[in-house]
């Protein structure tokens, strides 16, 4: 077995604005102002994260995760309507993250399919789903855009039992559930 991976607050490629100490900075002083981000929609984090893949499709995993990460690295930012994950067969999951998807395909912004020798859905997003993902971005803080883009890059770097080591090892409660038997001892 593997050792497991840190998984970092700040994931690969991240870089805090120039005068911050990042992600947990911004959170205490967030909270402390009150800023919250309310006015984006659910659904549209999820298009945020398929834009971010840069035109590369995302498995299941790899969306879950990656909106997990958001959702508990930047809760101000997210603000309270955001999905509500609970320990799974893979970690931390929510599954209104696949009808939101489906939501998005259905109105052109995103794309679902299967490639050959998977037997998964995989998620991308679409050109209609870029232009609105970048309408998006513009209501957002530089840092938070810049940390939603650290995180998919960093997902879509490791290997899909890397990427359950190393949530499990900084989330351990979501390992409860786990089907995954190689991160169980």
């Amino acid at each position: 077995m593997c050792a497991p991976i840190a998984i970092r607050i700040e994931p690969l490629g991240y870089q805090p604005a120039k005068g911050t100490r990042g992600v947990a900075q911004a959170n205490g002083l967030a909270h402390k102002q009150g800023i919250v981000m309310a006015g984006i929609a659910k659904k549209d984090w999820t298009l945020l994260v398929l834009s971010a893949a840069d035109g590369a499709p995302l498995s299941p995993v790899q969306l879950q995760k990656a909106l997990f990460l958001v959702g508990e690295n930047m809760p101000w930012a997210v603000g309270k309507k955001f999905y509500h994950f609970i320990p799974y067969n893979y970690g931390p999951f929510d599954p209104s993250i696949y009808g939101d998807a489906e939501s998005l395909a259905a109105d052109g912004f995103g794309a679902i399919g299967y490639q050959p020798g998977r037997r998964f859905y995989e998620y991308a997003v679409t050109a209609k789903g870029k232009e609105k993902a970048e309408r998006i971005k513009r209501e957002l803080s530089p840092e938070v855009v810049r940390y939603v883009e650290s995180v998919v890059k960093w997902v879509k770097s490791v290997t899909f039992g890397d990427l359950l080591r190393a949530i499990y090892a900084k989330y351990p409660k979501y390992a409860t559930n786990s089907v995954f038997r190689d991160l169980r001892e």
